[in-house]
């Protein structure tokens, strides 16, 4: 019996004795600096393999491994990357393990401009949440209001008397609570009257950017809504193989209004000088329905700018003139014209003058830069007076 006891006892021994020399060796140590300090939270792996772990705050890891030859690599930020060849079983398995010191190194960074500036960034360079319309979808809009051009982009709506009288709609808000920017410059005219709207041709932007959400308060307490911003297209050219003339004419007819118009465009861009001359117009007769005419909806636009400017190392100055007039028919919600004779009906006059001066200079390492703008806005509406058999009074 007993010599049975001790076979069995015998036997479990060398199932332990087995298990515990078949147990995979462990690899440990710790991550330090240069001076000594452990380095926590740097990444520890083996090259080839899935096997990876990472130091604790006293630098301390460990990995079990099969026996064999590895690749170990060890990084952290901040510091140089460190591979050592290691064999297991071997001395790093063994007594204190392997200890690894890192070099401390600098970590490459691409640098970061921050700028200001007075006018909106493009849309893909602004952090704040910003819409633009530009190209032929601005292009193509062919429309003398800029309310109506820029309806479609995303939270902007056209508050409209017409066809050509819009004011933008932005978070549901406008008027005075929607700022109006030509090139940056404040425009103080659009929100005199409820027939009224932003005196700026949309075919005169290059693009136009509309800025909404809280992000527009940086603007001031006129901005609430939102911000837009018409851009016009730049007299510089970037580099001199870029330099350029242009000389075009255009014109269209639309057979709904018999409405016609043209455009007029000459400029030379170089990379030190540039002008430009671009000249619109446009006349429509009243709108055509299924159901009829809509009376007194015609209108007719002159509009334009003219710029020229010069760039070098040690600045620049840029000077430009935009006209902005037209007659515009008001169609009134209850109220015909018909009958009234030619004419007959309310209308709006507008006729809009601004001249903008822009300069930079560069003095050592300071770069300054100033803006101004004369601004010169007239509005007239009108109504024909009737009498009691509802025929206009000459002269009202």
């Amino acid at each position: 019996m007993n010599h049975r006891r001790l076979a069995v006892l015998a036997f479990f021994c060398s199932l332990l004795a087995a298990s515990s020399t078949s147990a995979n060796p462990i690899l440990r140590g710790r991550i330090v600096d240069a001076n000594g300090a452990p380095v926590a939270g740097a990444v520890l792996e083996i090259k080839g393999t899935k096997l990876r772990t990472t130091s604790d705050e006293d630098g301390a890891y460990q990995v079990e491994l099969l026996p064999g030859s590895y690749t170990l690599g060890v990084k952290r930020i901040g510091y140089s990357a460190e591979e050592r060849r290691i064999r297991v079983p071997g001395p790093e398995t063994e007594g204190e393990g392997l200890n690894l010191t890192l070099a401390p190194a600098p970590v490459p960074m691409r640098p970061v401009e921050i700028a200001g500036t007075w006018s909106l960034l493009h849309a893909r360079g602004f952090a704040l949440p910003v819409a633009d319309l530009s190209g032929d979808r601005l292009r193509n809009g062919a429309t003398v209001s800029l309310a109506r051009a820029i309806e479609g982009l995303a939270g902007v709506h056209d508050l409209h008397t017409g066809e050509q009288i819009g004011k933008p709609v932005i978070r549901g808000m406008t008027g005075p609570r929607v700022l109006v920017l030509d090139d940056g410059l404040r425009l103080e005219d659009y929100s005199w009257s409820e027939e009224d709207g932003p005196s700026i041709d949309a075919r005169l932007a290059e693009r136009v950017e509309v800025v909404r959400g809280p992000a527009s308060v940086l603007f001031g307490s006129d901005a609430l809504g939102g911000v837009v911003n018409a851009i016009p297209r730049s007299i510089f050219a970037d580099a001199p193989e870029q330099a350029e003339s242009h000389f075009g004419q255009e014109a269209y007819l639309s057979s709904n209004n018999t409405e016609f118009g043209g455009a007029f465009l000459a400029e030379r861009r170089d990379p030190g000088f540039g002008w430009r001359v671009f000249g619109l117009g446009r006349k429509g007769d009243d709108f055509k329905t299924p159901s009829g005419k809509l009376e007194n909806t015609g209108f007719g636009a002159g509009n334009g700018e003219a710029m020229i400017g010069t760039r070098g190392a040690a600045g620049s100055w840029t000077a430009r003139y935009a006209r902005y007039s037209g007659e515009f028919k008001l169609l009134e919600a209850g109220d015909s014209a018909a009958g009234m004779g030619e004419g007959g009906g309310p209308e709006r006059k507008a006729a809009d003058d601004r001249v903008q001066l822009s300069t930079t200079r560069q003095l050592g390492g300071v770069r300054f830069e100033g803006r101004g703008q004369w601004q010169r806005h007239s509005l007239i509406e009108l109504a024909d007076e009737a009498d009691s058999t509802g025929a206009p009074v000459p002269g009202s």
